[in-house]
């Protein structure tokens, strides 16, 4: 089974959304993971266990366009400000150090966040977005670092196989998904 498998037998989804992809990475300028693709067919826009959010293409002012290339701006800014004493937690529960290239744009695209002022992105550390890591940070020195994608990742911390220091849900609520309308509503 795949992390997507595994992550519908948790939680089905109710409906999702079907976006015309090559329009959107037209706009983008390059291809999206298939993961976070067959994620957003499947669930559509909305929180997973009322908290962690992933952007769809709509609605275009709050979307993964406009939202995604924000966040990577920003987190050049970040990279400046970063001591090297920033460490990340991998799957295994094992610490590195936070290794992420400086570059024009910086080699991240944003993909959500959480109602804390957690933030996820893509480390686009390869020519392949499938084989694109996940961090999911609150840029205070708690980094998650999945090299499984984002499918992966959402299904470790839905399932309670990750313990994120990143992000605190309850293990008493059960996975869940609340969708959001495309008009915001």
């Amino acid at each position: 089974m795949t992390a997507f498998d595994d992550l519908l037998a948790l939680m089905p989804p109710a409906g999702g959304a079907r976006f015309d992809w090559g329009s959107v990475e037209r706009e983008l300028g390059f291809a999206l993971p298939g993961d976070y693709k067959q994620l957003i067919d499947a669930y559509g826009r909305g929180l997973f266990r009322d908290d962690v959010g992933v952007w769809a293409p709509v609605p275009p002012e709050r979307g993964i366009v406009v939202m995604g290339s924000h966040l990577r701006d920003e987190f050049g800014q970040i990279l400046d400000t970063m001591t090297g004493d920033e460490e990340w937690r991998l799957p295994d529960g094992s610490i590195q150090p936070v290794t992420i290239e400086r570059g024009d744009p910086p080699p991240v695209f944003g993909w959500g966040g959480a109602s804390g002022g957690q933030y996820g992105y893509w480390h686009t550390s390869d020519p392949d977005p499938d084989k694109w890591p996940v961090v999911f940070t609150d840029l205070r020195g708690e980094w998650d670092y999945h090299p499984g994608g984002l499918v992966a990742y959402l299904y470790a911390l839905l399932s309670g196989e990750w313990q994120s220091t990143v992000i605190d849900l309850p293990d008493q609520q059960p996975p869940s998904f609340t969708p959001i309308p495309h008009d915001g509503t």
